[in-house]
């Protein structure tokens, strides 16, 4: 697992998914190996697989926010937004990392066309974490696309002074 961890971090993706893979013979019960081999299945493009191993993870670790986030985040490239959704609100309720699974639930609201719960998420996101200039940056479109352009101008105002 650790070597795969290397190649994955250097790009060597099919050593690292081949690493993964032997290591899962060796421990199937383990849900970081799944962990890392859905990131290498993610680097690789290959989002099916890496949903996949995303959700071996969660049934081998009910708990495994990071595996929630970012099976959220590949539910949202496939533009599945309920599963999207779905995962990112199991993330928030074990609470961990809630800034960035507020804004990450956000942007699957937003996908979705759902700019009031949207804005919602990126507020909660906030004020969680006053530093996080991309939920200002997200939150003052969602503000645009509902037409409110002085909310909006405020949000990316706070985002240049951020920056």
């Amino acid at each position: 697992m650790l070597r795969g961890s290397v190649r994955l971090e250097l790009k060597e993706t099919v050593a690292a998914l081949s690493d993964f893979s032997k290591a899962i013979k060796l421990e199937p019960g383990l849900a970081d190996i799944y962990f890392h081999r859905a990131q290498a299945y993610a680097q690789s493009g290959d989002v099916h697989r890496a949903i996949a191993d995303y959700g071996r993870a969660i049934r081998r670790d009910p708990r495994a926010y990071r595996a929630l986030i970012n099976r959220g985040l590949a539910h949202i490239g496939m533009r599945e937004y309920a599963a999207a959704i779905a995962d990112l609100t199991e993330a928030i309720e074990i609470g961990n990392e809630l800034p960035q699974c507020y804004r990450c639930r956000g942007r699957a609201y937003f996908e979705k066309g759902d700019y009031t719960r949207a804005i919602d998420d990126y507020t909660e996101s906030i004020r969680l974490d006053t530093t996080m200039v991309i939920a200002y940056h997200e939150r003052a479109r969602d503000y645009e696309a509902l037409g409110d352009a002085a909310r909006a101008a405020e949000d990316r105002a706070h985002t240049e002074r951020l920056q």
